[in-house]
């Protein structure tokens, strides 16, 4: 058997020629604040913002935690709360960002943190004592003119509403280059029957 090598070298030739890189490799998954304030991409990604439900903040980390509704991102109950101080971070530090779109076919329809919604997904029913359905269904085209709010008695959560939320109250984010809000089809698809069986329990194909 071979034996991994203890240290490896490399050397770079700046004589070579180079072109500029985009500054937006330069990024990190959290607040650019401290260590990170010089930084120039924020990412607004991983499980939770797969079940994100921009109306009313509720998210589901899926299996990452015990599948269960809660306020873990914060923001209240007020439409877009968990996404905007993230936007407004990266503006404030001259920076790009990137926003997740949910696109599993549904969100969190609430803040209960009671539990595992498998399991209150089967006590629905007849005769159940739950009368809320904890999943919320999204819809990519509202079809019809957006409200700000948004309705949340509808009994859908419209994305292309959402995007239009976020463009009008953070317009910058389309028209400065240094500060674009760039937007992100869900997140890590292929495992969703894992991360997120709760909304999305087969194979992604």
């Amino acid at each position: 058997m071979r034996q991994p090598q203890s240290s490896v070298n490399f050397s770079i030739d700046t004589g070579q020629a180079v072109k500029p890189i985009s500054r937006f490799i330069y990024g990190v998954n959290q607040s650019l604040t401290g260590n990170y304030s010089n930084l120039t991409l924020d990412s607004m990604g991983g499980n939770r913002w797969t079940a994100y439900n921009w109306e009313n903040n509720a998210s589901n980390a899926g299996s990452d935690w015990y599948f269960q509704n809660d306020n873990y991102l914060g923001g209240g109950n007020t439409p877009g709360g968990a996404v905007g101080p993230s936007i407004q971070n990266a503006s404030d530090h001259n920076a790009g960002i990137i926003i997740t779109i949910p696109m599993a076919g549904y969100v969190s329809a609430d803040m209960l943190g009671n539990g595992d919604v498998r399991y209150v997904k089967r006590r629905l029913g007849a005769g159940s004592h739950l009368p809320v359905n904890p999943l919320q269904a999204i819809v990519a085209e509202q079809g019809a003119a957006f409200s700000n709010p948004p309705n949340t008695g509808d009994g859908y959560v419209y994305q292309d509403e959402f995007v239009n939320w976020v463009k009008t109250n953070y317009p910058s984010g389309q028209t400065d280059p240094n500060r674009p809000i760039f937007f992100a089809l869900d997140n890590e698809a292929d495992i969703w029957y894992n991360s997120h069986p709760e909304i999305h329990p087969n194979h992604t194909t």
